[in-house]
């Protein structure tokens, strides 16, 4: 790999299919807390080529602290289909892809317990762009979702395309 002086466990082509991913929850522990949005954006051959997203039902309060970080109101979510019902069709999205998120650990934990809970084993080799970001501009002190450019930090419709933004899409 062109790439070894990073020190990665594994080397990514830039022609592969990419799922780049952001999901919105109301709260951080995947055991205990639910998704209530996800956003999945397809990349193959360095080209966006579908963008997806959908509310989900958690079947809990959302916390008024989520609500402000987020936007997402227990109203907004109320109707929305629960995790097992869209299921399926998000491991459609993800399937044969590496999983791309800012952040990586959160979304993938969070979507593998998801799934879990659904009766659905996940594994997927994972990008963060989090620590690519810093492993490409060590001296910037950490990137942000805010850092580069997206309009909402807290939305997972805005959020996948810091993904692309770091790959260059």
């Amino acid at each position: 790999c062109a790439l070894a002086w990073f020190k990665l466990r594994y080397c990514i082509s830039m022609q592969a299919r990419l799922a780049i991913v952001d999901v919105e929850t109301t709260g951080s522990d995947p055991t205990a807390d639910r998704v209530t949005e996800i956003a999945v954006l397809h990349a193959e051959a360095g080209a966006l080529t579908a963008q997806w997203n959908t509310l989900v039902n958690p079947g809990r309060p959302v916390p008024g602290v989520i609500q402000a970080l987020t936007g997402i109101s227990q109203e907004m979510v109320a109707a929305a289909p629960r995790f097992a019902e869209i299921a399926g069709e998000l491991l459609e999205r993800l399937a044969g892809r590496v999983f791309v998120a800012h952040n990586a650990r959160f979304d993938y934990g969070f979507l593998r317990r998801e799934l879990e809970r659904a009766g659905i084993k996940y594994q997927a080799k994972t990008l963060c762009t989090v620590r690519l970001s810093r492993r490409l501009y060590p001296h910037a002190g950490g990137l942000g979702v805010v850092a580069i450019g997206t309009d909402n930090p807290g939305t997972s419709v805005d959020n996948p395309g810091s993904g692309a933004v770091i790959l260059g899409h």
